[in-house]
């Protein structure tokens, strides 16, 4: 007589993906299989799409604000939650990775490193301010903190061959960072990977932050490296060859790399928790460029689409004998309204702290105090140069010696075109400040695309900007750089 048991078919599983806190199959409908070392198929595991990738980094941004709004100390209680079901479903992970030939010893202790990294980075979350964050000493008399920010969203390169460590080992610091997460994993790791969305689903994780496809990461990876909307791409299991070419790919869109392997060290916190960029302004349009009461609505618009790029606006002024950057609301109704500012340049804000002043800073004073404060890029309309007739006059804009000493990236419509442009670029040329026309090969001058003047270097995107200040830093140089970029022919 037949055992009934025996003579049973074998239910095989078809694991699905994990997007937006749901398991949704692959949009393409296909799978793949995961055997035993001895060809015995376990399981057919989804295979991931491009439009799964896209659906997965949609729903990580969606989640990502609200998740790096909750205090880090509830961030850490999720991460020992997630420790708590990995615990509890150890036996299962371990027989999986056993399953796919890795030994079983080494599954157990796979797994068990795997809870101890939940709970080493769930300790860890409520101390990454102190940890990663400083006071930062400088020249004036304000507070100038760092204070470590989420990167945003992140892709992770699981190892294929890395188990539940080599999976959570990525996705738990980085989560614990306060960034939301696309990890991709292939190979004998797909088994686990998928089994993972079921611990994350079940560990008070809010949908989005966690999103997990198995798929091919050579066919994947490529594709979330150019995704603008990915903040950063981690490629400690990326597959070997691809590295130069994701790399490359990140830099086309200015996105950060990292290769931390999991490591739990303060680096590796450090890594996954990126300063947001921050833009300097200038408030002396405000004070007395623009008529009232479009100069305070239009100095809100001004600050509005520096934060629509992702950045952080910092308006300078002088307030109550203060160096202030980055204005409130109310300081910023201050400069645009009160009578008494004062147009400060560089030689005046000493004057103007030592008497409690309020004062709008000019191109030269801005970038004097941007520099000192660390902020690396400053936008303004047109720069002061050398007035026409100078050599008689030797009428300078003051705006050129502070642009010799202040080492950030001005982005600029160019020159004022009721200055000697020609000049201005000799001046500019002897003080070693370089000068790069974005996207043009001509000087533009404020409102004019074209002063009728050549500039010395062109560049055609942001990338090549970044990498050319970067040389500047290695070599030590101070002044700033120049960023000609023509308003439109609109």
């Amino acid at each position: 007589m037949s055992d009934p048991v025996a003579d049973r078919v074998a239910v095989r599983k078809t694991y699905k993906l994990f997007i937006g806190g749901a398991f949704p199959r692959s949009e393409s409908g296909r799978t793949f299989p995961v055997r035993a070392p001895d060809g015995t198929l376990l399981a057919h595991v989804a295979a991931a799409s491009r439009k799964d990738a896209r659906d997965a980094v949609r729903a990580a941004r969606g989640a990502q604000g609200a998740w790096a709004g909750r205090a880090a100390y509830n961030r850490g209680q999720v991460l020992y939650r997630i420790a708590e079901v990995l615990e509890g479903r150890a036996a299962q992970l371990a027989d999986e990775m056993a399953a796919v030939g890795v030994d079983a010893a080494a599954a157990r202790e796979d797994v068990g490193a795997a809870v101890d990294s939940a709970v080493w980075w769930a300790g860890f979350a409520d101390k990454l301010d102190q940890l990663v964050g400083a006071v930062n000493p400088v020249a004036g008399p304000f507070l100038n903190l760092s204070t470590p920010i989420p990167v945003g969203v992140c892709a992770l390169a699981c190892p294929d061959g890395g188990g539940v460590a080599g999976v959570l080992g990525l996705v738990l610091p980085a989560i614990m960072a306060g960034n939301s997460v696309v990890a991709v994993a292939g190979g004998p790791a797909a088994l686990v990977t998928s089994t993972l969305g079921e611990v994350v689903a079940t560990s008070d994780v809010p949908g989005g932050v966690v999103n997990l496809l198995t798929g091919d990461g050579g066919a994947l990876l490529p594709w979330l490296a150019d995704h603008e909307d990915v903040d950063l791409i981690e490629l400690s299991g990326a597959p070997d060859g691809t590295h130069a070419d994701l790399e490359e790919r990140a830099a086309g869109n200015l996105k950060r790399v990292a290769r931390t392997g999991g490591a739990e060290t303060v680096d590796t916190a450090a890594a996954l928790a990126g300063g947001t960029p921050v833009v300097a302004l200038e408030s002396t349009i405000v004070a007395h460029g623009l008529p009232r009461p479009d100069n305070l609505r239009i100095a809100g618009e001004i600050e509005a689409a520096v934060r629509g790029e992702g950045a952080v606006p910092a308006t300078i002024a002088v307030l109550g004998g203060e160096v202030r950057v980055g204005l409130d609301a109310a300081g910023l109704w201050e400069i645009a309204e009160r009578e008494d500012v004062l147009k400060l340049g560089v030689r005046d804000l000493a004057p103007a702290l030592v008497r409690g002043a309020a004062g709008a800073t000019t191109v030269a004073s801005t970038a004097t105090i941007a520099a000192r404060a660390g902020i690396a890029a400053f936008a303004t309309g047109g720069l002061g140069g050398v007035h026409r007739g100078a050599a008689e006059t030797f009428d300078e804009s003051a705006d050129l010696l502070a642009l010799a000493d202040a080492p950030v990236v001005v982005v600029c419509a160019g020159v004022k075109s009721i200055l000697d442009v020609g000049a201005t670029l000799e001046r500019l040329e002897t003080l070693s400040v370089p000068v790069l026309g974005f996207g043009t090969d001509r000087m533009p001058g404020f409102y004019l695309s074209d002063s009728g003047h050549a500039v010395p270097w062109r560049v055609d995107d942001a990338a090549e900007v970044a990498a050319i200040q970067r040389a500047r830093r290695e070599l030590g140089l101070r002044q700033a750089v120049v960023v000609a970029n023509p308003l439109p022919p609109e």
